[in-house]
């Protein structure tokens, strides 16, 4: 579309113009605006800015070579097409000097007027294209330069066989200088980016993040002397490689990063945990001042989020190993088996108060006895076996997954409490169904499983019954003990089998929950009256 500008003071010259325009119906000229002196021109062509502007060179306020000289610096892509009454070469001469696209006399020819916009039109149109052809260009050419720093500084930090010299020749022609004798990294990890991150597209992900990155930009360059660039090693870490003329103090790099917190807080409402390495005199210190770096930053399960940790802070921390008091097991397994809610939390939050004694300690160690802790407390309980399996949705590789994620202490007692109380949950369903159809669910369960080792304890632990009690329930209810009938049960489905089958009596003994053949014949002739082998006949 080529959106066409008329200026002129005569009236019925701005008609005739108009007229010539629309008769050719040409679906790609539009008429945006209409001007009867140079100022109006001016204003309109700076308000719409038109493609095209066809005007008189005599007019009122602002002559048409004013014109073309004033909009030249507005609209450098405006094509001028000049109307006037002077055939005299010095206009036309200063008209062109001025970058006036064509020159047209009065009385104008249609045809001459069209075509003189049809070729301003291809002339608009190829210079927009050329335009976005070297923007492109020119965003692709640094898109492509910014990656190669990009993943040249992540190489700095990541390999430890770099040799100085090819250093400063990538260096130079990537344009980095680094050229301070004193050096540190710092890692930038954003807080519960799983959870902030999770529903967002690439695109969206990467407008946040490189919003995050331009602050830490400005922060690594007035302060720090150095560079930021994301991390091709964690998405959710930016690193800041420093390059000072001088050894920084703690206070100083703290107050910086706080101040830059607050800011991306409460502009982007993200929070970052820092981790800070030693200083170090080198670029070639860089691979293991990363790793120092890194190393704080695990810290940040002690520390919290948004916390500031350096290296140099960590010296004398405790890496022994930490044991949880069996007590706490002891206590939370039972108040899990007597539902009693309030308990539970309360142990956990003292267990939580003991490892704050242990501040000092690695994240592992305390990890680890967290974890170590959980696993203690499932296996005191009645059918662990099944809690393990049948826990809300979760299996044990899954509860172990989404605890080793957690960033920090607060998030484990967190996780830990729900991990419980579900499991308490399950006890109290467990316990509201098997309490209505206790023997009727032991049957069922005997049913399925006569040919395993099964005990009166096992299967009162199944029910979540007491096992005097539930053996009390199950001769009430069935006239028979649980051991006369499990016995029936398997005599049962033996005799089954010896009707069915060709199986030896050892094999039958077998499938049916024995393992010893002796036994089972004494048994089988105990309950049916006959040996396996003549009821094998009879049958």
């Amino acid at each position: 579309m080529v959106r066409i500008v008329i200026a002129d003071d005569e009236k019925w010259v701005r008609a005739i113009v108009k007229t010539m325009i629309l008769s050719a119906q040409n679906p790609d000229f539009s008429i945006v605006g209409e001007a009867s002196d140079g100022r109006e021109a001016l204003d309109l062509c700076t308000k719409l800015s038109p493609d095209v502007l066809v005007t008189d060179i005599k007019m009122p306020e602002i002559e048409g070579l004013e014109l073309i000289e004033s909009l030249r610096q507005i609209n450098p892509y405006l094509k001028t097409i000049i109307i006037s009454g002077y055939d005299e070469f010095r206009y036309a001469q200063k008209a062109v000097e001025l970058g006036a696209f064509s020159y047209l006399l009065k009385p104008i020819e249609e045809e001459d007027l069209i075509n003189t916009l049809v070729k301003a039109g291809k002339a608009v149109q190829e210079e927009k294209e050329r335009k976005e052809k070297e923007t492109l260009l020119r965003i692709q050419h640094e898109a492509g330069f910014n990656l190669l720093r990009e993943k040249f500084l992540n190489e700095l930090v990541s390999k430890d066989d770099f040799l100085t010299e090819e250093i400063k020749k990538q260096s130079k022609r990537l344009g980095i200088k680094l050229s301070n004798p004193v050096f540190y990294v710092i890692i930038i990890s954003i807080d519960d980016y799983e959870v902030k991150f999770k529903n967002l597209s690439k695109e969206q992900k990467f407008a946040i993040t490189s919003k995050l990155k331009s602050y830490l930009d400005w922060i690594s360059k007035k302060y720090f002397s150095g560079y930021s660039f994301f991390s091709h090693m964690e998405e959710n870490e930016i690193v800041i490689i420093c390059n000072t003329e001088n050894i920084l103090e703690n206070e100083y790099i703290k107050s910086k990063l706080s101040c830059i917190q607050k800011i991306i807080k409460r502009n982007t409402g993200i929070t970052f945990t820092s981790g800070i390495s030693s200083h170090g005199q080198g670029v070639n210190r860089l691979n293991t001042l990363y790793l120092q770096a890194a190393e704080a930053l695990k810290y940040k399960m002690i520390n919290g989020k948004g916390s500031i940790i350096f290296y140099n802070s960590l010296a004398g921390m405790d890496k022994n190993k930490i044991a949880i008091s069996s007590d706490f097991v002891n206590e939370l397994a039972l108040d899990l088996e007597l539902l009693d809610k309030k308990n539970v939390n309360l142990i956990i939050d003292s267990v939580f108060m003991q490892l704050n004694s242990h501040k000092a300690s690695s994240p592992h160690s305390i990890k680890s006895a967290l974890w170590n802790f959980i696993l203690d407390v499932i296996n005191k309980l009645d059918c662990k076996e099944i809690i393990m399996e049948k826990m809300f949705e979760f299996n044990h590789e899954c509860v172990y997954e989404k605890f080793k994620d957690l960033e920090t202490l607060e998030d484990m007692n967190v996780y830990i409490k729900e991990l419980f109380l579900n499991i308490l949950n399950n006890f109290i369903v467990k316990k509201i169904q098997c309490s209505q159809n206790a023997v009727e669910t032991a049957k069922n369960f005997l049913d399925k499983n006569y040919n395993k080792k099964i005990s009166l304890e096992m299967i009162s632990n199944y029910v979540f019954l007491n096992p005097s009690y539930f053996s009390e329930l199950f001769k009430k209810e069935t006239g028979q003990n649980f051991i006369e009938y499990l016995t029936n049960l398997r005599i049962s489905k033996a005799m089954e089998l010896m009707r069915n089958t060709n199986m030896k009596t050892c094999e039958i003994c077998e499938a049916v929950g024995y393992s010893d053949p002796k036994y089972f014949r004494k048994l089988f002739k105990k309950v049916v009256g006959i040996s396996p082998s003549e009821y094998k006949k009879q049958a």
